[in-house]
């Protein structure tokens, strides 16, 4: 039985699934074509949106149209879609590699450069003010189990980059939300997340991220196929 622990590209977008398929050996986690669907964010955020679960807006840019466009053009393109602030990503990726919140149309430019040395393709996503969750999700084989939601506290005028995410001495405060949690319906959270595990077809284990607005209702971000394993990881094992 072999316990995938890897990271990014081939550990998650299912290449070291399949091989494991080849060969036939067991393996924990989600399955080759799963795990493709949940590392594509575009692909995954157009489930759910069929689905009628709730994600921020969205358009995806290749990095052609980027050079044809121009950054003048597009950011009016863009402004009129999503409009400011937004969040750049890389449509497949992680670990917030590549990733930047953009406030003001100046910095735009850089923030698609950013992304584009991870990914041919970007998603550019409406900023939500509000909470930020992570919600590890158990399947026994009798059906997803959302465990006790993290809350992710970061300082002001601080990103969760990757060095947040992974250095322990880094001042992002981590805070396992019970059910009566007066800040947001945590049971509503927990629900949403293991509708997203069941949807994407996810297997054994996830993780959902999650942002909660002001009008309170969970908006799902990503699922990630991989649990962490480093001190500043969100999924207990």
């Amino acid at each position: 039985m072999a316990f995938v622990a890897l990271h990014g590209g081939t550990g998650e977008n299912g290449t070291v699934q399949a091989l494991l398929e080849l060969a036939g050996l067991p393996y924990v986690g989600s399955t080759a074509g799963a795990c493709r669907g949940a590392y594509d964010k575009a692909i995954a955020k157009t489930r759910l949106v069929e689905a009628g679960v709730a994600t921020p807006r969205w358009v995806t840019l290749p990095s052609t149209i980027f050079r044809e466009v121009g950054p003048e053009n597009l950011y009016h393109l863009v402004d009129s879609v999503i409009g400011l602030p937004l969040v750049v990503k890389p449509v497949q990726g992680g670990s917030a590699l590549g990733v930047s919140v953009v406030r003001d149309e100046k910095e735009l430019p850089g923030a698609l450069v950013q992304a584009y040395a991870y990914a041919g393709e970007v998603l550019l996503e409406a900023w939500v003010d509000g909470l930020e969750v992570t919600v590890p999700v158990l399947d026994l084989g009798d059906g997803p189990r959302a465990l006790a939601p993290m809350l992710i506290e970061i300082p002001p005028g601080t990103a969760y980059d990757y060095q947040a995410r992974y250095d322990a001495s880094s001042d992002v405060r981590y805070t396992s939300l019970h059910d009566d949690d007066a800040r947001l319906d945590v049971p509503a959270v927990r629900a949403v997340a293991e509708q997203v595990h069941t949807l994407l077809g996810l297997r054994d284990l996830s993780r959902v991220d999650v942002i909660v607005g002001r009008d309170g209702v969970p908006q799902v971000l990503e699922a990630a196929v991989t649990p962490g394993l480093t001190e500043t990881s969100t999924f207990p094992l």
